[in-house]
């Protein structure tokens, strides 16, 4: 390859000249590049709208059914005894009582064997019946060790578990109903060499139901784990009233600040929302660059959707009631807050009402509902909203792609065609002054 020593024979400095005149070429992709970063720094607002739409979305999802919006509030007296939890449905009121009975779980054991391994049982069936549950039947040989007979009840479709004791002497079998009660006691029926869980010592604890008094009213359940008792309210009993011991009480109030908490990670959230549309949209005095989305239609149209979805009236029995009434107000920015007496107020007056405005009463559709269909009418995956508008930006950007390749490969081009034609002038130049050299010498 010939070395080009640029301007020689010229005295031009044509490496400068046809890297300014490329330059120049070049150039004309800034246009192309700046409107690829603006659309790009437009998807990416995008992207993060959606993220933060998706996120109230999410609160929202405990506001989509009454149960879960009024925070409750339940204390025990005495947890040795009884164990409280509750939710929104729950009804304020105290409760007395006293746990006279365990639910409990049927246990029963097999004979005792000197070793666990197998041969130490010949072959046989064992049959179960646990509680109403169809027969099912497990069979075993002299190959099954006790612990291979064991798992075997584990893992058939009889609601028992099965185990392997051992006393520091003999082994047995101990089986296992899984639910409590009465009504899920355990039948046995054997066949061949039997395991002895049909005989009278087998049963080592016998199925027994739950027995309580709620304010005197005596109750039974097959569970200790009880929620359907107190409405809104999930009782655990774990110890016997003793005599002469004070009934336990349980005080069930409405949780305020909770409420309150609950509210105001829904607003937070909202506000999120309209902090980002607001930013794009509003012009504070400064004219908007191309990177922002000023004007855009679409979210011109979330903007308006939102403050009609937060002003619109919802059901609340017989009246139609704005979000106004929880004391939560919008300015005149689209943001929300809360009058904390308003709200007070409201839940000590009409508690159902936050219940019906956000979930929806009569056959109506609530706050939630509401704004959660617009959400997913602007994020839902290909079809949304802002999902097309981001496949017609990223359109847009591959568009620009193609202008500023065609303008790299030109400016290419020209850089080759000028160096080939510079290349060309200095050979010229160089024979010329070979030639004048020449000439002189020889007098001429």
């Amino acid at each position: 390859m010939p070395v080009n020593f640029s301007g020689l024979a010229s005295g031009l400095d044509t490496g400068a000249i046809i890297d300014s005149l490329v330059s120049i070429e070049r150039s004309r992709a800034n246009t192309f590049n700046e409107r690829k970063f603006n659309t790009e720094r437009q998807i990416s607002t995008i992207g993060s709208l959606s993220s933060i739409m998706k996120d109230l979305d999410s609160k929202l999802e405990s506001f989509s059914t009454k149960n879960e919006i009024r925070q409750m509030s339940v204390e025990t007296t005495n947890e040795d005894r009884v164990v409280v939890t509750s939710s929104g449905a729950a009804t304020a009121g105290n409760f007395a009582m006293r746990v006279t009975n365990l639910a409990k779980n049927e246990t029963s054991q097999s004979k005792t064997y000197a070793t666990a391994d197998a041969g130490v049982v010949g072959a046989g069936t064992l049959d179960l019946t646990v509680g109403s549950e169809p027969l099912v039947s497990i069979a075993y040989d002299a190959s099954d060790s006790l612990y291979e007979i064991a798992e075997r009840i584990t893992n058939s479709d009889a609601k028992a578990t099965a185990s392997v004791l051992f006393d520091g002497t003999d082994y047995r079998i101990m089986v296992t109903s899984e639910e409590s009660g009465v009504a899920n006691g355990i039948t046995f029926g054997e066949s061949g060499d039997a395991l002895g869980l049909t005989l009278g010592t087998a049963e080592l604890i016998p199925p027994e139901d739950a027995a309580f008094t709620i304010n005197g009213v005596p109750v039974t359940r097959p569970s200790n784990e009880v929620s359907d008792v107190i409405t809104g309210v999930s009782l655990q009993l774990v110890g016997l009233s003793q005599v002469g011991e004070a009934d336990t009480n349980i005080q069930v109030t409405q949780d305020t600040e909770g409420t309150k908490t609950k509210l105001q990670e829904f607003v937070d959230a909202y506000n999120k929302v309209v902090d980002v549309v607001n930013k794009e949209l509003t012009y504070g005095g400064t004219t908007k660059d191309g990177s922002t989305l000023f004007g855009d239609s679409t979210l011109r149209q979330l903007q308006r959707t939102l403050g009609s979805n937060i002003s619109t009236n919802y059901t609340n029995g017989s009246e139609q009631v704005s979000l106004g009434l929880l004391g939560i107000e919008m300015d005149n920015t689209g943001k929300l807050s809360i009058d904390s007496t308003k709200l007070d107020k409201t839940l000590s007056t009409d508690p159902r009402a936050i219940d019906n405005i956000f979930a929806g009463d009569g056959g109506n559709d609530g706050v939630a509902k509401v704004l959660q269909d617009m959400v997913d009418t602007y994020t839902r995956s290909s079809t949304g909203l802002l999902s097309s508008k981001t496949e017609s930006l990223n359109s847009r950007i591959k568009v620009f792609d193609t202008q500023i390749e065609r303008i790299e490969q030109s400016a290419t081009a020209l850089s080759e065609q000028l160096n080939r034609q510079f290349a060309a002038l200095e050979q010229a130049m160089s024979q010329l002054n070979s030639q004048q050299s020449y000439l002189g010498a020889i007098g001429f």
